[in-house]
């Protein structure tokens, strides 16, 4: 396993084959885009975010009735409501960290493959393998119709404090530019080009991938057979960056306490000997 040092000390780009053994050595343990994505909440700003045009009250604040501004309502006015869906398409998403409890099942999994040196396989669905499958098509036809692509393992940055982030790129271009590519169902490939919207679910991944690899850019490829090739230009956006980097702080802070209360609740306890997967078994 080689590691391709670039002129910065950071990230470090490693040249290992995504889904080889060397691949899931690096990752084992490690957060990554994936992971620190489900740390993150983006949401549409509410109708308190704005200020209300019928009664005047400031952003933050309940409306208050008409007849008499010193008194409070329960319900807010329609034109406020109104400026919430208006707005909606423009206005800064609002992102919030989940709480560690929440997301306690995958770091445990983290702190599973620290403490085993293990990572477990998931069972692949057919929406996985489609994007598996689709991933080189969708990348030979970014190099023809775009710019050249380079293929990269994997992407390690150290954000200090002993705590490494990982992600897996789908390709790099250029010096600057990366490429995230998903292979949605047909339906949804055509909603994502008229709308021409990124779905929200991948926000997270791409800002992580710019927050590993510090790059200036990265391309939001969506490719389905028969249909037009779709791309989206996303930049680093700070508050995402800041959002996610706490966020990576917060889940390493959980894991390492999971990982502690383990070996407590464990102490002078036999470990055992793993038994390899089917998958590892050769015949």
């Amino acid at each position: 396993m080689s590691a391709i040092e670039l002129a910065m000390d950071e990230p470090t780009y490693h040249d290992v084959e995504q889904r080889s053994p060397e691949w899931y050595t690096l990752r084992c343990g490690m957060l990554t885009a994936s992971a620190i994505g489900q740390m993150v909440t983006s949401a549409a700003p509410g109708p308190d975010s704005y200020d209300c045009p019928e009664c005047q009250a400031a952003e933050g604040f309940d409306c208050v009735s008409l007849r008499d501004s010193s008194k409070p309502i329960k319900t807010m006015h329609p034109g406020r409501a109104k400026a919430a869906r208006d707005g909606a398409a423009t206005a800064a998403p609002v992102l919030s960290v989940t709480p560690a409890a929440e997301a306690r099942p995958w770091l445990a999994t983290l702190a599973a493959e620290r403490i085993t040196g293990h990572v477990e396989q998931t069972p692949t669905t057919k929406d996985m393998w489609r994007g598996i499958d689709s991933e080189p098509y969708a990348r030979d036809a970014y190099s023809e119709h775009r710019a050249p692509v380079v293929e990269v393992g994997f992407v390690t940055r150290d954000l200090g404090g002993g705590l490494t982030i990982g992600y897996s790129p789908d390709g790099l271009v250029g010096n600057d530019g990366l490429i995230e590519i998903k292979a949605p169902r047909a339906k949804g490939h055509l909603l994502t080009a008229v709308e021409d919207t990124i779905p929200t679910q991948y926000m997270a991944q791409l800002q992580t991938g710019l927050l590993v690899t510090g790059r200036q850019w990265i391309d939001y490829i969506s490719f389905a057979g028969g249909m037009a090739l779709w791309c989206k230009r996303v930049t680093p956006i700070p508050q995402w960056q800041e959002a996610l980097t706490f966020a990576a702080r917060t889940a390493e802070g959980a894991i390492n306490e999971l990982t502690e209360r383990y070996r407590a609740a464990v102490n002078g306890l036999p470990v055992m000997e793993r038994i390899p997967d089917a998958d590892e078994i050769e015949f």
